[in-house]
């Protein structure tokens, strides 16, 4: 479990107070998630010097590899020195420029360079490493270097040098901080100096020890902050300033300062991770590598404008966010991870049980009862309780177990006669007398005797099934059995049970759980939530028809807001509570939800099935079993995260993979478009979803889901603008970001190219008519012959598909309707098969049009070599080939048609690629008597559509024809 101990945004501020001087381990209470990134995930280096974030909200990141640019999903590494122009790459300082658009960076070697990532301005060296940058108001550059003393360049380029002929204390300048009163401090390797009024000399701070000194800070409140080993000296902001020291040192030496966006101050330790420093309470409180930091050595800390606090350290880049959910794990006291059951006593103890036995929730703990070791390590299904504080706690293999003033009273397994020593619910009756429900049947107990008085009640007796998963007895008194396979009532008075009937065209069979609120009995099932209202006894059913994502629900609560939990090994669930009483109430059919996983805090989002898997506490939170730990959440807090939308970058265009400016004109040639983007979220980055438009493309947004990136192929030359958007998970949509492109057209595509060509058109056609015109006289005939040429040439130009030189859909028109009118006269057998490429668009996808050009006229070849003379063969249209059979059968046809399949799919395409491989489908139908040809081709078109659906490369025959 991890919780935060200081606000991280202003949506999740939790005050804290504590009267302890020592620096205990954090213990307080609201949800923190831990997530670290390292070279694995794409950091050049695990060593994360410094951090700082940029206007449109990248975070820049210094490592011994090179400067780095983050989004919250992929790590951009500028470690080219031939683009940075930096000496090395071992990056010890980055700071936001004055403008925030840039940021300065300062390396090992004395490099000092600005940049947005795309343009990158270096500045003369300084000696090797650069320890501090700053900018004063003046845009006045201060560089603190290792034993060379304090840099000052102005804005025109001129440098001093002050060392400690000028009264700095020592030559290795750590820390820099300039006041609000104006002052400017400088920490070096023997304590720490003020700059002087008359700006070109230093004023050594006495009062301080003459230490390294490797930060400084000033509070909101104008007080100062200084770190000399592992002590804090606290100063007023003057010429002449006072000091006290924090009364507390730290485990080690402090290595960074920092107060997030809440106030709260942190320090960063050389061996203890990160502490937070309550002044007024005079406290430390830690977090370190026991929490989940990836290493104690901690070399910045920065809190970003979201409110999550960044730490950098030796072993990789560490975020700090708050979270909806508290997991916790066998690091809080858990002795094992899976959990099934739960249950809280009357005095607010929780009780946990699971795979290694019961344990017992106190002061942000787990730890078993141990007055009960008969208890530790045994799997736990079911826990409940009575009203005398007897508790029942049901086990996996060992029976049933009952614990009372903290030790154990009695236990009951196969030994005392129960039939299955897997206990799945308990419901106590009185004070020794309850109700057992195993795998094997349900049993009634009295162990109010030295004798004890067991019943068993099976499928014999009226269960629906022998598996007994819940029991509960509602407000009316009524008793309720939930099995595999149905529900029933049980009566105490004649000790009966009996099956209860739900009503028609309700299929519910497993009862995971039952629930009862103010109003209604609610059942968890394997058909969704089922909710009866006690004073008719009318069932309504919420499922997936009303809008809920999954069938099966483990177990059913509602919140203090009356909003609905439930969940399943998918993730945990919550319905708002108007719309649920809307559907209760028969006002309205459909429920949105929220799902919660992972992201939202949750060690896992499967959840367990048990007695009581979901329970609402005394104080109103709601406590999960899962698979890896418990998780808890306050429902007041749901629904507050994430509520402002993250800034939206495009930060790559391309042309054919070629980078290109924003605006820029493509080459006419250019066949791919590509955008990448990213929001500078960083609550939960991995979840945010995008909707992309290219506006003179896409008419409406389009869905990407968390797709960062998306291309475009083939567009007509004009001007368009991309635009994007980005959301939280239930958030609103961001500001949209945009950039312009213009396709440039064809050089035959430029309107005075078609102008000129029209015109030259036009001239040879009068040219020719008035050269036709004077030979007239003389060769009319000769002219006469030539026009029938030309028109024998035009109609076979209209009745032919360019690419296959086959005949073109209008002329096999021609083609069936005089076949048809052949058939019937002549009583001729005819046979119309059309063949349809398979995944034709694929190929096109993968290879191009062109490819899919070669590959349309190669087909066309293998189908004029497979017909005869008298057939006539057609391409329908696209990927679609028609054939005609003249006098022929239904067998003779297929016969054809299966040798075109073979020969196409023996084809070999090695020019486009060697492992391409094309097949065909063909659907046949043979002419009726008095059939038209509208008929003939929905029939063969039904076979075609056969032979697809019943895996493609066949020929079929149409239905009535085999």
């Amino acid at each position: 479990m991890l919780r935060l101990f200081c606000a991280l945004s202003a949506f999740a501020y939790i005050s804290y107070a504590s009267a302890n001087t020592e620096a205990p381990d954090v213990n307080t209470d609201a949800p923190l998630n831990i997530r670290v990134w390292t070279s694995d995930d794409g950091l050049p280096h695990n060593s994360v010097n410094r951090i700082t974030q940029d206007r449109l909200g990248y975070l820049w990141i210094a490592t011994w590899e090179g400067p780095v640019r983050f989004n919250g999903r992929e790590f951009e590494v500028f470690d080219d020195r031939r683009q940075s122009g930096l000496p090395d790459n071992g990056m010890l300082e980055v700071i936001r420029a004055p403008d925030a658009s840039q940021v300065l960076f300062g390396g090992a070697r004395g490099g000092i360079a600005r940049t947005d990532a795309n343009d990158w301005q270096t500045f003369d060296t300084v000696p090797p490493r650069v320890h501090r940058l700053f900018v004063d108001a003046n845009e006045d550059l201060w560089i603190g270097t290792f034993n060379a003393g304090l840099v000052k360049q102005k804005a025109s380029g001129e440098r001093q040098t002050y060392s400690t002929e000028h009264g700095l204390p020592g030559r290795s300048v750590h820390s820099l901080l300039m006041t609000k009163a104006g002052y400017l401090w400088v920490g070096t390797n023997n304590g720490v100096a003020q700059l002087a009024s008359d700006g070109n000399s230093f004023t050594p701070l006495t009062q301080l020890p003459d230490n390294t000194v490797l930060t400084m800070l000033q509070l909101t409140d104008g007080r100062i902050l200084v770190a000399i080993d592992n002590k804090l000296y606290i100063a007023n902001d003057s010429q002449q300033p006072r000091f006290e020291v924090f009364p507390t040192p730290l485990r080690s030496a402090i290595n960074v300062l920092h107060q997030d966006m809440a106030g709260n101050i942190w320090a960063g330790t050389h061996k203890n991770g990160i502490a937070k420093v309550s002044l007024q309470e005079q406290t430390l409180e830690y977090i370190d590598s026991t929490h989940g930091l990836p290493n104690d050595h901690v070399l910045d800390i920065f809190c970003d404008r979201e409110g999550s606090l960044w730490v950098g350290t030796h072993g990789g880049l560490v975020q700090l966010r708050s979270t909806l959910f508290t997991t916790y794990t066998e690091a809080d006291g858990l002795p094992a991870n899976y959990i099934r059951a739960l249950h809280q006593l009357r005095d607010g103890t929780l009780l946990v049980g699971g795979l290694g036995g019961l344990s017992q929730y106190q002061n942000h703990h787990f730890s078993p009862i141990a007055t009960v070791p008969e208890l530790h390590n045994k799997s736990i299904l079911s826990i409940n309780s009575d009203e005398f504080d007897r508790i029942y706690v049901g086990t996996f293999t060992d029976g049933l177990y009952v614990v009372e003033n903290q030790e154990l009273l009695k236990r009951l397994d196969k030994a005392d006669g129960m039939v299955s020593n897997e206990i799945r619910a308990i419901l106590p009756l009185s004070k020794y007398e309850l109700l057992i429900g195993t795998v094997s049947g349900l049993h009634r107990i009295d162990f109010s005797q030295d004798q004890l008085q067991l019943q068993t009640f099976t499928t014999d007796d009226g269960l629906p099934h022998d598996y007994v998963a819940s029991l509960y007895r509602d407000s009316l008194g009524t008793i309720w059995l939930g099995t595999l396979t149905g529900l029933a009532q049980f009566e105490l008075k004649s000790n009966t049970i009996k099956p209860y009937d739900f009503a028609a065209g309700n299929d519910a069979q497993y009862i995971f759980n039952i629930y009862e609120d103010a109003s209604h009995l609610w059942l968890g099932t394997d058909r969704g939530l089922m909710a009866r209202d006690q004073s008719t006894g009318e069932w309504t059913v919420i499922s997936r028809a009303n809008g809920l994502p999954f069938d099966n629900y483990f177990g059913i609560t509602r919140d203090n807001s009356g909003n609905i939990w439930g969940g399943n090994s998918r993730g945990v669930l919550r319905l708002p509570q108007r719309q649920v009483d809307a559907v209760l109430a028969g006002t309205q059919t459909q429920v949105s939800y929220r799902l919660f996983k992972k992201a939202d805090g949750l060690q896992t989002a499967q959840m367990n099935t048990g007695d009581q898997a979901i329970i609402k506490s005394q104080s109103g939170e709601i406590w999960f079993a899962l698979s890896s730990g418990v998780a808890s959440t306050t429902p007041v807090e749901v629904g507050h995260n994430n509520s402002v939308p993250p800034n939206v970058d495009i930060h790559r265009v391309a042309a054919d993979n070629q980078p290109i400016a924003p605006g820029a004109e493509l080459d006419a040639k250019v066949n791919r478009v590509s955008f990448s983007y990213a929001a500078l979220g960083y609550l939960n980055s991995e979840s945010i979803r995008y909707q992309v438009q290219l506006r003179g493309f896409d008419k409406n947004w389009v869905d990407r889901g968390n797709v960062m990136s998306v291309d475009y192929t083939d567009l007509a030359p004009r001007h368009y603008q991309f635009a994007v958007r980005a959301a939280y998970p239930r958030g609103e949509w961001s500001q949209i970001a945009t950039v312009d492109i213009y396709q440039r057209p064809e050089l035959w595509q430029r309107w005075w190219i078609q102008l000129l060509g029209l015109l030259i058109i036009v001239l040879t056609i009068a040219g020719l008519v008035r050269l036709r015109l004077r030979g007239l006289a003389k060769s009319r005939q000769r002219l006469l012959t030539l026009v029938n040429e030309q028109t024998k040439e035009l109609e076979a130009l209209a009745n032919q598909d360019s690419l296959t030189q086959l005949a073109n859909r209008r002329a096999f028109d021609r083609f069936i309707q005089r076949a048809l009118l052949r058939s019937e006269k002549l009583d001729q057998p005819l046979c119309l098969a059309i063949l349809d490429i398979d995944n034709f668009k694929d190929v096109n996808d993968t290879y191009f049009h062109a490819s899919g050009d070669e590959i349309l006229k190669r087909l066309a070849d293998i189908i004029r070599d497979c017909i005869r003379d008298n057939d006539h063969a057609a391409r329908w249209g696209g990927e679609e080939f028609a054939l005609l059979l003249d006098n022929t059968n239904i067998d003779t046809a297929f016969k054809i048609c299966e040798r075109i399949r073979s020969r196409v799919a023996e084809a070999r395409f090695e020019d486009i690629d060697t492992k391409l491989t094309v097949t065909l489908s063909a659907g046949i139908a043979q002419h009726h008597t008095n059939e038209s040809h509208s008929s003939l081709l929905l029939r063969a078109d039904k076979a075609l559509y056969s032979a697809k659906h019943d895996g493609r490369n066949q020929v079929v025959i149409a239905d009535d024809d085999r």
